[in-house]
């Protein structure tokens, strides 16, 4: 990991601590996606962003829901906002001990976050620096772009990739801070130094004011232009949507392929399926003496299901993880018959629940992810007749 190195050439670790996001990708219910994936604020983007500058750096991530999690870690989406009077402390240090890494004890930790999320990360690191609590939004994001810019500056690759240090006492000086960057300090220490660096003087109150009002004028054009270009993004996104094909395969043993035709561009596709009900059931009302919303959850409501712990799939048979496909490629997946709940009683209790779904399809939700792309999110109904099955966003 990056920071300083020691005496025996180990690296002492870095671990940057961000907040969780409000707005998220719109997946549907019950379908896991990477956390980085699911947050897509503005904010989520810059902290992550500016702690990815840092080479090799272990990002954390502070959840309203989850605690500390990875970029990594696949989540559903959820409505929680981290809560000061109820953040569980004890939860949060069990957490960053089960992480390995040496999260726990860490000598380098830094939280790029507002208030309330810095100070649930400083009950885990009392002594992280904290460069942007207190501080308004529009200060806030001006130091994380100021971070990356510093890091960036301050690192430079050799012909063989390896970062090397920036000329000796170089200084870098933007807006009214002054980075101070000096061979032998760690990217970490720097970065921090950034942000942390003292005003060098109080502006006289005319001064400030026009200073104000050109950020206005500045931040409503830099508005403008990401709007114009969001909307080119989210084009250029639709044209690329994977093309899929997914179909059943039942002799000699229940198996679904799933092929991957275009586009080529994309190069090295990663494709997570879960299996839906035939319809949305959590929003059912529990009336007596029916099964309850838990023991619902707990059945996949299809003619199919993965085998579990076969291809990764999990206990129920409801999902399996990403796993790679290349254009032209096509990936096996092995499935069994779904079981039928405990409340199919009788004799005929088998053969009641297979006439349900006897001619359903396998309906599915196909998270695509790609280098340098947003997620797409296909739905499909494959077949029991064997044909192929294209997905539609």
């Amino acid at each position: 990991m990056p920071g300083e190195r020691r005496a025996g050439g180990g690296v002492d670790p870095v671990i940057v601590v961000i907040p969780c996001s409000a707005t998220k990708l719109p997946v549907p219910e019950g379908v896991k996606v990477p956390a980085a994936v699911l947050y897509q604020g503005t904010y989520f983007t810059k902290c992550l962003n500016a702690a990815r500058t840092i080479p090799g750096g272990r990002v954390v991530i502070v959840s309203g829901l989850c605690g500390l999690i990875t970029p990594d870690t696949l989540i559903a989406t959820y409505e929680k906002r981290l809560d000061p009077r109820t953040v569980d402390h004890a939860k949060h240090r069990a957490q960053a001990e089960a992480m390995g890494w040496g999260l726990r004890g860490a000598p380098k930790v830094i939280a790029l976050a507002g208030k309330e999320y810095a100070d649930a990360a400083a009950a885990v690191w009392p002594h992280l620096p904290r460069p942007l609590a207190g501080a308004g939004i529009g200060t806030q994001l001006q130091r994380l772009t100021r971070i990356a810019d510093a890091a960036a500056a301050a690192s430079h690759e050799d012909g063989a990739g390896r970062p090397r240090p920036s000329p000796e006492g170089q200084r870098v000086e933007e807006g009214g801070f002054r980075w101070a960057i000096q061979s032998g300090m760690s990217i970490v220490d720097r970065s921090i130094a950034a942000v942390s660096a003292a005003l060098s003087g109080l502006a006289a109150g005319a001064a400030w004011k026009a200073s104000r009002e050109a950020n206005k004028a500045a931040w409503k054009a830099n508005e403008t232009a990401d709007s114009v270009a969001q909307i080119e993004r989210d084009r250029w996104h639709k044209e690329l949507t994977p093309q899929l094909r997914i179909k059943l395969q039942t002799e000699p043993h229940e198996v679904l392929y799933v092929r991957f035709d275009s586009p080529a561009t994309l190069g090295d596709l990663a494709v997570q399926l879960t299996i839906r009900d035939d319809f949305d059931r959590s929003r059912l009302p529990h009336l007596a003496g029916t099964p309850t919303p838990e023991q619902r959850a707990e059945v996949i409501w299809g003619p199919y299901r993965f085998r579990p712990h076969v291809d990764e799939a999990d206990e129920l048979g409801r999902a399996v993880p990403a796993f790679p496909l290349l254009p032209g490629d096509r990936h096996r997946l092995a499935l069994d018959l779904s079981l039928k709940p405990s409340w199919y009683e009788g004799a005929d209790g088998e053969q009641r629940w297979r006439n349900d779904y006897r001619t359903a399809p396998i309906r599915l939700w196909a998270v695509c992810t790609a280098p340098d792309h947003k997620p797409w999110i296909l739905a499909f109904a494959v077949p029991q007749d064997g044909s192929w099955a294209l997905g539609g966003a």
